[in-house]
């Protein structure tokens, strides 16, 4: 959670100007702090740090392009951040992996950087330690994209050690290495897989469109936000428990009915009325 929170800081405060925090308030013993800007960085997304501070930004490079775009060009990238002399500021940025589609997500994970950009869930690994990925493993996939925040998000590590990701109602069809169709569906999930990409399996998923986080509380419960729509409620961003076998609204036949009901859909939760057993 504190890595979340460090990384959000971190992309606010690139659109500040100069060295000045602008409205960002925090909690009391919360400290804002300015730690990378233009030109090191220019257009961050989501990101993660390695065991050694060093911090992986998937960035955009600034152009809008559909599926089809984003296939042909491979635009975007992602770039490592690294704090050379111990300011706690970063002042060097290499790009790790270029000629990506829309990279959502960076997890460093035994020696990898694990990432999400259509149309597969990704393994990078840099074998010659010069800073740049030069193996690249298509773990998972197929998944559609739109070029935009609905696609698919994460790797994020779970308390046994396995990995989370999540993808909006875009639309997947998931083959195995010998090509062999393993799944094919069109609404929202949490996937869960091995560190291989062995193993998928849906944990919850539903009507709703575009989960996007998750992370986990010290009892391995699994908490998220998505974007929530209820034909009874405006549209809007929401705090979710997500549970296994859960099933979510929006309330869209041909999306829920990919899915076994045993009770009514799940609702949202209020964060300032939710407890973790």
């Amino acid at each position: 959670m504190l890595e979340l929170l460090a990384l959000s800081l971190f992309l606010n405060l690139t659109s500040s100007k100069g060295s000045e925090i602008v409205s960002i308030k925090v909690p009391p013993g919360f400290v804002v702090e300015r730690v990378a800007g233009p030109p090191l960085v220019k257009y961050p997304m989501l990101g993660g740090f390695d065991e050694l501070g060093r911090l992986y930004v998937c960035e955009s490079a600034g152009e809008n392009f559909d599926e089809a775009g984003l296939l042909k060009n491979l635009p975007n990238f992602v770039r490592r951040l690294e704090d050379t002399d111990g300011d706690g500021r970063f002042d060097q940025g290499t790009i790790f992996a270029d000629k990506m589609t829309f990279p959502e997500g960076a997890l460093w994970h035994e020696g990898a950087l694990y990432v999400t950009s259509p149309p597969y869930l990704w393994k990078l690994e840099d074998t010659n330690g010069d800073g740049i990925a030069d193996r690249r493993e298509a773990i998972v996939g197929k998944f559609r994209s739109y070029g935009h925040g609905g696609d698919i998000h994460g790797p994020f590590l779970t308390p046994d050690g396995r990995l989370a990701f999540t993808d909006a109602p875009l639309g997947h069809e998931i083959v195995d290495k010998k090509g062999r169709l393993i799944h094919k569906g069109t609404a929202a999930r949490v996937f869960l897989c091995d560190a291989d990409g062995g193993n998928l399996e849906t944990f919850c998923g539903g009507g709703t469109y575009n989960p996007i986080e998750v992370a986990f509380t010290l009892a391995g419960e699994m908490l998220g936000i998505m974007t929530w729509y209820n034909p009874e409620e405006a549209r809007h961003d929401a705090f979710v428990h997500f549970v296994l076998n859960g099933v979510y609204p929006r309330r869209v036949d041909a999306w829920i009915n990919e899915f076994k009901q045993s009770g009514p859909l799940m609702a949202e939760v209020d964060p300032e009325n939710w407890t973790s057993g």
